[in-house]
């Protein structure tokens, strides 16, 4: 509906005039077939994009869990190496100052043995500490998740060589390229 009023005046000579006018209008917007399945062409490919869109945003919210995961279960298993290899060295320590009370070890090498003992504690805090950072980044992004949790990094079997079929699945389910190709299907959408 569009209304719309005007005043005009008439400066003559002979009479001075004003006229006012007014107009009413009923309209109506009519599209032409083919743009009305052009914008339902660009509606349905906004709508596929964007679920593509959100699954991805699963998908690489899920890689970065799975990544910050296995990091943290990869400083725990170095730091109990650290620490199997601290003890070890310890006893060698033990062993070297047993070895120089009994005049079998010369002083030298006692105190070589305490200088490596110390260099395998500080590795060993460093350890302690990767893994404190690990944890407590990944308690940031996923509150409670590591509480009360000893996991162990179990080793996987060998992955078996990729068949045709197991490709093919992948290509299908490849967020990457699910929306390059509804990007391209959206531009030739739009270029209509």
């Amino acid at each position: 509906l569009r209304a719309s009023v005007q005043q005009r005046r008439v400066d003559d000579a002979s009479a001075a005039a004003r006229y006012g006018e007014g107009q009413i209008a009923l309209e109506r917007p009519w599209r032409s077939g083919r743009k009305a399945e052009r914008d339902q062409a660009v509606g349905h490919a906004l709508v596929a994009l964007g679920q593509v869109r959100r699954a991805d945003a699963i998908h690489e919210a899920t890689r970065t869990w799975l990544r910050q995961w296995f990091d943290w279960l990869r400083e725990r298993e170095s730091l109990a190496i650290w620490q199997q290899q601290l003890a070890a060295q310890q006893d060698l320590l033990q062993q070297a100052e047993r070895r120089v009370k009994a005049g079998d070890l010369a002083r030298t090498e006692l105190d070589l043995q305490r200088a490596a003992t110390l260099q395998w504690q500080a590795s060993t805090q460093a350890a302690e500490t990767r893994v404190r950072s690990q944890r407590a980044q990944l308690d940031a992004h996923y509150p409670g998740l590591t509480e009360g949790l000893q996991p162990t990094l179990d080793r996987p079997e060998p992955l078996l060589p990729a068949s045709d079929e197991v490709e093919q699945q992948l290509v299908e389910r490849s967020h990457e390229l699910r929306l390059a190709r509804l990007r391209a299907d959206l531009m030739q959408a739009q270029s209509l």
